[in-house]
């Protein structure tokens, strides 16, 4: 996993650079001492940006090695996976409690997605942190609860429901990120609403997942991906509202859902650095009692 994305999101990055906004959460009211742990903040991501700094406010008495790490499922609860993580020497000899970067990163946090973003050490520390709701507010979506994934940091790792009400006193120093935009909302016959989000943002080379989730199990799904960005006023479809350009190139793919009513679509692009640029848009339908239909996606490729 590399530290530095920068080169793969330069373009993106530069325009939004006098739009960075830091979040500060959490607070020094308690500072307990640890061994051998980590400890990470699980935030939804509503509006996609990319993370240029995330820093953690800990008391280090001497030479550590800090590992940060970021983890993404695409729900709230489930089997989060490992997505990056950067190993930090700092020597805090002296110092007392004070800030500790990660330095500068440009990690994608893309919308519809949960993110497990946290620090964690192999020495004695103290962190530091209050109490809180879930749902607090940040500037791209929302605190939801703190987790403790232990130390080494594993790669995956399963986050419940529940909810942990330790906010870590930690600092986010993001700008917008306009790659992938949720467009609309999805519609169903029964209670399930599916929902469709990109696990990562599309860059040259690369692939990406469009994850299905929330949908009826055990059930056919067809993906459609067009050439070009929704339109302005969806069509309505057995009752749904269809986001994609029905006279763009578009191609569709059909996959089952599974007992958990989630699927997943794979999109491929070429390491052709003439795709820079290229907008796309995605939707699924999922057949129910009767076909419901998920969000759209905007999508530009970097």
């Amino acid at each position: 996993m590399t530290r530095h994305l920068l080169p793969l999101l330069f373009s993106a990055l530069v325009p939004a650079l006098s739009a960075q906004t830091v979040d500060t959460i959490g607070g020094a009211t308690t500072a307990p001492l640890r061994t051998a742990t980590s400890k990470a903040s699980l935030f939804r991501v509503d509006t996609s940006v990319l993370l240029l700094d995330y820093e953690m406010y800990l008391n280090v008495p001497g030479v550590e090695t800090l590992t940060f790490f970021v983890h993404r499922y695409h729900s709230r609860a489930g089997i989060y996976t490992l997505e990056w993580t950067a190993n930090v020497t700092v020597n805090g000899t002296g110092v007392g409690p004070a800030f500790y970067s990660t330095g500068p990163i440009a990690l994608p946090l893309v919308e519809g997605n949960h993110y497990q973003i946290g620090v964690g050490w192999p020495g004695s520390l103290s962190y530091h942190y209050i109490t809180s709701a879930t749902n607090s507010p940040v500037s791209f979506g929302a605190w939801q609860r703190a987790q403790t994934p232990g130390f080494p940091v594993p790669t995956s790792f399963s986050i419940p429901a529940g909810h942990d009400s330790a906010m870590y006193y930690q600092r986010l120093t993001t700008v917008p990120l306009p790659a992938v935009d949720i467009i609309g909302t999805g519609c169903a016959a029964g209670s399930l609403i599916p929902r469709l989000v990109a696990s990562g943002v599309p860059t040259i080379g690369t692939t990406k997942s469009l994850d299905l989730v929330d949908a009826v199990a055990n059930t056919l799904a067809v993906y459609s991906v067009a050439l070009g960005h929704t339109t302005a006023v969806p069509t309505p479809l057995f009752g749904c509202d269809v986001w994609l350009d029905l006279l763009a190139p578009i191609a569709t793919s059909a996959v089952i859902t599974s007992a958990t009513g989630i699927a997943g679509q794979s999109l491929s692009i070429p390491a052709d650095p003439s795709f820079l640029g290229v907008l796309l848009s995605a939707q699924a339908g999922v057949l129910s009692a009767g076909i419901d239909m998920t969000n759209a996606l905007d999508l530009v490729v970097n």
